[in-house]
C-alpha cells in the first residue's frame, strides 16, 4: 500500500528523483496536450482573505482535458475561499527535468455581499427592533456562475460574526433554494437577527462596527461573502426661520442639512433624519423682536433666550433657529465675535428653556449665495459645528481625538491654511461621535425608520 503522502506511478514509469515548479501561463488544453498519459500531482494554493495559505494535494493519471477539470473541481469542492487559486502540477515520469505550468483559475461560484443601506465607507447599517429588542442586518447577495452547468443554492446559511479578527458569535439559518443558471447573476436579500443578551447584541449596542460573513451551501461547493455592519445613531432636526428668508432660501439651507451638513456626521455613523421647515410669520408679533438678537456688554441675550423658550418644535426635535442677523448697540464686536452662531455645550432635551436650540445667522453676507458650492460647504461646517457644540463637543483642540484630526469640524474657524491652500475643516472622529452619542436627542436607526 502506498503512502498517502506518495503518487501512484504505473509500473512502467519511474518514479524521478525529484520535481521542480515552474510558473508560467498555459492553457489547460496545451497541458493536457503536452503531457498526455504523465502522471501528475496537483497542488493547490489556496491564499485566503486573511493571508493564512492552505494546500490541498490531488494524486493520479491524468490523461484528458476532462480529467483535468475534474481535479479542479476536487479542489474547488474542498475550499470556501472566494479567492483566486492557483493549481500547480508537479509533472513525474518521462521528462522529470520538465518545469511544470501554472494553471490560474476563478471559483464558478462568486458571492458579492453588500448591505442594504450603509453611511460612509461601506458599512452597513444594523437596525434595532424596538419592539422584539434585537438588532437586524439586511444584506444584498449577488451570486455570479461562470460555470458550463447550473448550480443549486441549497438554501442552508452559516453566519460568521466577527469584532475584528475575533469571533463573537456564529449561528445557521435556512432560506429558500434557488439555482443560479449559466452566466447569471442571482440577486437575494437576506436577514440577519442578533438578539439581545449576546456578545455582537452587545457590540452593537456601543456602535462597534461587526464584520458579518455569511457562508452557502451549493450543489458546487461553499461560496462566502462579508461585509461590515454597525448600529447607527440618528438626530431629527427642527429648522425654524425666522426674518425675511424666501421659500426658496428655506429648500436650500435644508439641503445644505441633508447634504453638507449629513457628509460630516455620517464619517461616523450619525445619521440626519427628518428635518422639517418652520416659519414665524411677519404678522406674528414676536416676529420684529426675534429677527435680529441683539446682545448686551456681557455677551447675554433675552432675545434669545426668549426665542428659544417661547417657540419651540417637536418634542424630539433639536431646534436650530435661523435669524436674520446679531447685534450690539453697546458694542458690535460682541455680535461679530459670535461668528454667525451660537449654542450651549451639551444642550438639554427639554424645551421651554433659554438653552434649548442652536441659533444660526442666516442672513450673514458670506452665506447670501447659498446656490453656490463653495458657499453651501462653508455654511455646512458653521451649522455642524454649533450643532456639535449642542451635543456636548468642545472647541478643538482640546478633546475627542483632535489632536489626530488637524481639519477638525469643532476646530475655528471652518477652514485651515495649508501649503495647497485653504482646506475646509470636515473631520468627525469616532471619539467625538462616541460623546454624542450619549446625547438625549441621539437615538438608534431603527427598523421601523426604512
Amino acid at each position: 500500500m502506498n503512502n498517502q503522502n506518495e503518487l501512484l506511478y504505473p509500473s512502467s514509469i519511474s518514479k524521478p528523483s525529484n520535481l521542480t515548479e515552474h510558473s508560467e501561463s498555459l492553457s489547460l488544453s496545451n497541458f493536457v496536450y503536452n503531457h498526455m498519459n504523465d502522471v501528475i500531482k496537483a497542488l493547490a494554493e489556496l491564499k485566503t482573505d486573511d493571508s493564512e495559505l492552505k494546500d490541498i494535494s490531488i494524486r493520479g493519471r491524468v490523461c484528458n482535458l476532462k480529467e483535468v477539470e475534474k481535479v479542479l473541481h476536487d479542489i474547488q469542492k474542498n475550499t470556501i475561499y472566494k479567492s483566486n487559486i492557483t493549481a500547480k502540477f508537479d509533472v513525474a515520469g518521462r521528462r522529470p527535468s520538465f518545469n511544470p505550468p501554472e494553471v490560474v483559475f476563478l471559483p464558478r461560484l462568486r458571492l458579492e455581499i453588500s448591505p442594504q443601506s450603509e453611511a460612509q465607507n461601506d458599512i452597513g447599517t444594523a437596525y434595532y427592533d424596538k419592539e422584539n429588542d434585537r438588532y437586524i442586518v439586511k444584506a444584498v447577495c449577488k451570486f455570479h456562475h461562470e460555470f458550463n452547468h447550473e448550480i443549486s443554492v441549497d438554501g442552508q446559511v452559516k453566519c460568521i460574526i466577527l469584532n475584528g479578527s475575533s469571533e463573537v458569535q456564529a449561528f445557521d439559518f435556512s432560506i429558500g433554494q434557488f439555482d443560479v443558471g449559466v452566466g447569471e447573476d442571482k440577486i437575494i436579500e437576506i436577514f440577519a437577527f442578533v438578539d439581545k443578551g449576546s456578545q455582537a447584541f452587545q457590540l452593537l449596542d456601543e456602535y462597534t462596527p461587526l464584520n458579518f460573513d455569511f457562508i452557502f451551501s451549493s450543489s458546487d461547493r461553499p461560496v462566502r461573502g462579508s461585509n461590515t455592519w454597525m448600529a447607527m445613531g440618528k438626530i431629527d432636526l427642527s429648522l425654524n426661520f425666522i426674518g425675511n428668508y424666501s421659500y426658496d432660501e428655506q429648500v436650500q439651507i435644508q439641503s445644505i442639512m441633508n447634504n453638507e451638513v449629513s457628509s460630516i456626521f455620517n464619517q461616523q455613523g450619525l445619521l440626519i433624519g427628518d428635518t422639517m421647515r418652520n416659519s414665524l410669520l411677519p404678522t406674528d408679533m414676536n416676529y420684529s423682536n426675534f429677527k435680529d438678537i441683539s446682545f448686551n456688554d456681557n455677551g447675554l441675550s433675552t432675545e434669545a433666550n426668549q426665542l428659544r423658550s417661547n417657540w419651540p418644535g417637536l418634542s424630539n426635535y433639536l431646534d436650530i433657529f435661523f435669524v436674520e442677523s446679531f447685534s450690539s448697540v453697546q458694542n458690535p464686536a460682541i455680535a461679530i465675535g459670535k461668528d454667525s452662531g451660537f449654542s450651549p455645550i451639551d444642550g438639554p432635551t427639554a424645551k421651554n428653556s433659554g438653552d434649548s436650540g442652536v441659533i444660526i445667522e442666516g442672513k450673514n453676507a458670506q452665506f447670501e449665495l447659498l446656490s453656490s458650492d463653495s458657499v453651501r460647504l462653508v455654511f455646512g461646517v458653521y451649522i455642524a459645528h454649533f450643532v456639535g457644540h449642542f451635543l456636548g463637543l468642545q472647541e478643538c483642540p482640546g478633546d475627542m481625538g483632535c489632536s489626530d484630526s488637524p481639519l477638525n469640524f469643532m476646530k475655528p474657524p471652518p477652514t485651515t491654511y495649508t501649503p495647497f491652500g485653504y482646506i475646509l475643516n470636515r473631520q468627525f472622529t469616532r471619539l467625538q461621535f462616541l460623546k454624542v452619542a450619549e446625547h438625549g436627542f441621539i437615538k438608534k436607526v431603527l427598523i421601523s425608520d426604512i
